[in-house]
């Protein structure tokens, strides 16, 4: 392959550098000189003296085996396994997320179109067809917290939120991941940073590539925004992303890893999890508002203590990002490829928010592409 260059500073890109580079291959990476961290991505914030993660928590081994594999054995990083099972908040109720179809809000549904032990394969069409008029109306409603397009909430919110007997039929990589979980096939194993926090993760997998030889030339040219900028009038297409900490008196969320949530008393709130470090019962709520929103505590507080049936405190709240949700990664290329003789050049798009996995299928799509595996 001779020489590869790798231009842009995402999880794609880094990825895709790193295969290389523990395989022999010579590699420069090209970033933009404004843009320090390998990837950008893997941030943290601090609230009330607390840092968090923001955005990224945990990689879902399942849903990124190969990634998963890099990181722990071939970067030889500091992760450690995570075995709690994922829940659902639904409704003023916590479930775990392959709940018996019995113990969901049936108001949701059609009339018997839950129950039955025979798996039930939908399409996202087929799937709204089984709603009942209220959960039509509840998911609808929830999911315009992410986008203004109907289609595009529903197609990114209304597949976490399914009772265990049904499957949707999707290439999807975060479809097939929660099918295999909601099933039962496989469980809910995750890597957490070691430290807590990826930003950490981060520069130390940016020190294993300076060891293994990685060239990194700072470019004066600005790559593609991670995420769209906002007017001083704001973007009723974006939304701005709040991470929010609470202290719980007690814990009932503890045996969760993770909680994602559809409850119209806090619409905006998008996910809850519980904080990993020496202070306990720190809860993380994260929330998707329209620009210039941001939670109101008192009301997040009474919720909160009324689902998890303990006292809460509120500790503070910060605005970490601003997204347009509604973007599509797939729309175009993801990258472009361009090899002549004695060199290969490769530049990774930015799409917005995008997860661990997906960054990672798109990584080892390029691999093959050039074959590299």
């Amino acid at each position: 392959m001779g020489k590869n260059i790798v231009e842009g500073t995402s999880l794609a890109a880094a990825i895709y550098a790193s295969h290389l580079a523990i395989r022999g291959y010579e590699v420069e990476m090209i970033v933009p000189a404004t843009r320090g961290a390998l990837v950008p991505g893997w941030s943290a914030v601090r609230i009330a003296g607390h840092k968090i993660n923001n955005g990224f928590h945990a990689l879902d081994v399942g849903r990124a085996p190969k990634l998963a594999n890099l990181l722990l054995h071939d970067l030889n990083l500091p992760l450690s396994f995570e075995a709690r099972p994922a829940g659902i908040w639904i409704k003023g109720q916590l479930l775990r997320f392959d709940a018996e179809p019995e113990v969901w809000p049936s108001e949701l549904f059609k009339a018997d179109a839950i129950f039955g032990t025979e798996t039930k394969h939908l399409n996202l069409a087929g799937l709204r067809e089984v709603l009942s008029e209220e959960g039509s109306a509840f998911f609808r409603f929830l999911a315009s917290r992410y986008s203004n397009s109907e289609s595009s909430s529903l197609g990114l919110f209304l597949p976490w939120f399914l009772p265990s007997v049904f499957t949707i039929d999707s290439d999807d990589e975060g479809d097939v991941y929660r099918n295999l979980v909601r099933s039962g096939i496989i469980g809910n194993v995750r890597l957490v940073p070691t430290s807590g926090t990826f930003d950490q993760l981060g520069q130390d997998w940016e020190s294993e590539l300076r060891d293994k030889g990685i060239k990194t030339v700072k470019s004066p040219a600005t790559n593609d925004p991670p995420f769209p900028e906002r007017n001083a009038e704001g973007n009723a297409e974006h939304r701005d992303f709040h991470c929010s900490l609470f202290e719980l008196s007690e814990n009932r969320f503890q045996s969760f890893a993770e909680i994602i949530v559809a409850d119209e008393a806090l619409p905006e709130l998008a996910r809850v999890s519980i904080l990993p470090g020496p202070v306990p019962n720190l809860l993380l709520c994260e929330s998707y508002h329209l620009p210039g929103a941001r939670p109101k505590p008192d009301e997040w507080v009474r919720r909160i203590e009324a689902i998890g049936a303990c006292k809460a405190n509120f500790l503070g709240s910060e605005l970490t990002r601003t997204m347009k949700p509604s973007a599509k990664p797939t729309a175009v290329s993801p990258y472009t490829l361009v090899a002549s003789e004695g060199k290969t050049k490769i530049k990774f798009h930015s799409f917005g928010p995008i997860n661990m996995a997906k960054s990672s299928a798109i990584a080892f799509r390029a691999l093959e592409e050039v074959g590299a595996i």
